[in-house]
């Protein structure tokens, strides 16, 4: 197993299909809060945001329990994991998130579209 130090004090373990794990078991890991991730002069738009979502019912989801799900973003090597997910049975659900929406060019549809960015060009 090939465990790789970073600078910023996280492991990472390489898996067998060639991708970076980050260990997130470590006492340095900690976790973030999430209200501390955004400038407070955001709050009012992040507010907004959700106050319309939830007016649309665009947040709500039905509590389901799926056996087999993938999550794709548009991170590095985004076309080759679109074409593995095409290749997949019809009964595992497919969920998006970030910028993959806007760069999806397959056949196959996304089931769900999870954003988590509260600006402007997700309002």
């Amino acid at each position: 197993m090939i465990i790789k130090h970073h600078l910023n004090k996280n492991d990472y373990c390489l898996s067998k299909s060639g991708h970076w794990l980050r260990d997130f078991t470590k006492p340095i890991a900690k976790p973030i809060d999430i209200n501390d991730m955004s400038p407070l002069e955001d709050t009012k738009l992040i507010l907004e945001n959700e106050l319309k979502n939830s007016l649309r019912r665009y947040s709500i989801m039905e509590p389901t329990f799926y056996e087999k799900a993938i999550i794709i973003g548009d991170g590095y090597g985004f076309e080759e994991s679109v074409k593995a997910i095409e290749e997949l049975p019809p009964d595992v659900v497919v969920i998006g998130v970030n910028k993959a929406f806007a760069r999806w060019k397959s056949p196959r549809n996304l089931n769900y579209y999870v954003v988590n960015n509260p600006y402007q060009d997700c309002l």
